[in-house]
Parts: C-alpha cells; sequence; structure tokens
C-alpha cells in the first residue's frame, strides 16, 4: 500500500504543477506576470513613477508586467498632466511612459 504524501510535499507538487503551465519567453524561460499598481497621480511627482519604472525594469528583465492605476493615479493619462510631472531625481514622466507604451505593457485605469 502505498503511503500518502504529507500535505506541505502535496502543495509543493501542485505549485511545481502550476509552474509547468506558466508562460515561457522567446528563449524557452519562464516568466513571471508582474502587476503593478498606481496610487499617485500630480499630487506626489516621485511615487506617481514607481509603477511605469518598475514594469519596464520588468519587460528588460524578460517578465511581463501589467500596470492598474487607480485612485488618484488615473490622472496621468491625461497628456496635460503627464507631460508636466517631473519627479525629484528621475527623468520627466513623459519620458519613462513613452517607453512603457513603446515596450506594450498594458496599462488599465
Amino acid at each position: 500500500m502505498e503511503k500518502a504524501l504529507p500535505l506541505s510535499t502535496q502543495r509543493l507538487v501542485g505549485a511545481e504543477t502550476k509552474r509547468r503551465q506558466s508562460v515561457k519567453n522567446e528563449k524557452g524561460e519562464y516568466m513571471a506576470k508582474i502587476l503593478y499598481f498606481g496610487t499617485n497621480g500630480s499630487e506626489n511627482p516621485t511615487k506617481s513613477l514607481v509603477p511605469f519604472v518598475g514594469a519596464n525594469a520588468s519587460v528588460a528583465a524578460g517578465d511581463e508586467a501589467i500596470i492598474h492605476l487607480f485612485g488618484d493615479a488615473v490622472v496621468l493619462m491625461k497628456d496635460v498632466v503627464v507631460n508636466s510631472i517631473v519627479p525629484v531625481g528621475w527623468p520627466p514622466l513623459k519620458e519613462t511612459v513613452a517607453t512603457t507604451i513603446k515596450n506594450k505593457v498594458p496599462i488599465y485605469v
């Protein structure tokens, strides 16, 4: 009679099964899917940059990124607003957002 696996081992086996169903990139390596939330808008220029920088870095690392903006961050999708924001110590937000769009990162509002 076969002995049942401990519950902790069963969880690990299930996690590995899900891992095999994950998306692979063109090199055959597993990709992570990362969701970035943005809650800050023009009232906090430096924090409003965070989801876009994170998404661009994820794409550069070969992972899939998605941005979801809500609350005060929804105003960042207006050209007038994004063109006027200059975060402290970073390039203007319009440059970072342009890179995000070029990387084809979906942005949900």
